[in-house]
């Protein structure tokens, strides 16, 4: 049953109130206030009324004052004048001061009342839905800003570094000594074939729908592990893991990859160099009502100041290993999309948790 929908009557007639009350209620969430006063306490308490409907002759302030009043504060609740009299002032005063969205004389016809109700409620959904998509559209445009020179100029990198790499093996007298290139090379491909993918999750993530179904847990975490192992060198690192599946998983098989597989390869990533037991701990539990994954490192850690942005597009928190700043922004948003969450703790010098917990649906 869909939650019924908040109006706020204004009048000084306790009478016209509950009758009011009593005709629609059963339709409509109905607040009540007989003052201008009360309605701007109940107004500033209950920021989800969408639709207030006013008398008009009232003894202290007319309803049109009252509306008025309401526009300059909350704009985008619908406003609905109801007057006894044939007043054209007030008509006009109603139209050009409060921009009401009706005005009807009383008694009230019941029926012509409450299309008026159901289209002024559907009206202020609409204004709301726009007023979120253009929200979206902005946020939109100013991410793909960012991302066009982001991306070009990290796929742009590692191509140059390739270019300068294979000419300095040119002129090279000694040419043969191409181990000392290929190494080189093969990073630089590999980090630019990393960013392209990167760039592939981004796009399937925002447009592909969600696909549920039962997820084998244990394969796909040895499918990101094998990822790791072949495109980074996670040679020295230990792995600890611990599966506690109590329940089915069932989730979209390809979000949770690309968070397993971008969490682990940061936590590859970000090892401390001099620290002789690298290890990374996964421990993935599930019950009927919750998939849990935590990925703790002991690597760099990530300076406080830095973890309310780490999930913004191409936020680096360090310079210490270039990365394309756009992986935990994907994962973020494949979270955001299973209806999830994701907790970060660290430490600098010390290691970083990772903690998401994503919704175990019932088919």
């Amino acid at each position: 049953m869909s939650e019924k929908s908040k109006i706020l009557v204004v009048d000084d007639e306790e009478q016209n109130l509950i009758s009011f009350k009593a005709a629609f209620r059963r339709v409509f969430d109905i607040r009540t206030a007989i003052s201008a006063e009360e309605a701007f306490e109940i107004l500033r308490a209950e920021r989800d009324i969408c639709v207030v409907v006013s008398d008009h002759r009232m003894t202290v302030k007319t309803g049109v004052q009252f509306l008025e009043e309401v526009r300059a504060e909350f704009p985008d609740i619908i406003r609905i004048v109801l007057t006894g009299y044939a007043d054209l002032e007030a008509t006009k005063d109603a139209i050009n001061k409060a921009d009401v969205y009706r005005y009807l004389n009383k008694p009230w016809n019941e029926t012509d009342l409450l299309a008026t109700l159901n289209s002024a409620v559907e009206h202020f959904n609409t204004k709301k839905e726009l007023a979120e998509k253009q929200i979206e559209l902005e946020n939109a445009y100013s991410e793909l800003s960012r991302f066009v020179y982001s991306a070009s100029h990290d796929l742009r990198a590692p191509l140059v570094s390739v270019i300068g790499l294979i000419n300095l093996a040119k002129m090279d007298p000694n040419f043969p000594k191409e181990e000392m290139y290929l190494p080189l090379i093969e990073k630089s491909i590999h980090k630019l074939d990393v960013f392209v993918r990167n760039i592939v999750d981004y796009y399937q993530n925002k447009e592909r729908k969600e696909a549920f179904g039962i997820v084998d847990i244990p394969l796909i975490l040895e499918d990101a592990l094998n990822i790791i192992e072949y495109y980074r060198n996670d040679s020295g690192v230990t792995y600890e893991k611990n599966l506690n599946l109590l329940a089915p998983v069932t989730s979209d098989e390809f979000r949770l990859r690309v968070i397993l597989n971008n969490l682990i390869s940061n936590a590859v990533k970000y090892q401390r160099k001099d620290e002789p037991n690298k290890k990374i701990k996964i421990d993935i539990h599930s019950d009927n009502d919750n998939l849990t994954i935590v990925i703790e490192d002991n690597g760099i850690g990530i300076k406080e100041s830095s973890i309310q942005n780490l999930f913004e597009m191409f936020y680096r928190a360090t310079n210490e290993d270039s990365g394309s700043g756009i992986g935990l922004y994907i994962v973020q948003d494949a979270i955001n999309k299973l209806h999830g969450t994701i907790q970060v703790q660290s430490e600098l010098g010390v290691g970083t948790t990772f903690t998401v917990v994503l919704p175990n649906k019932q088919i």
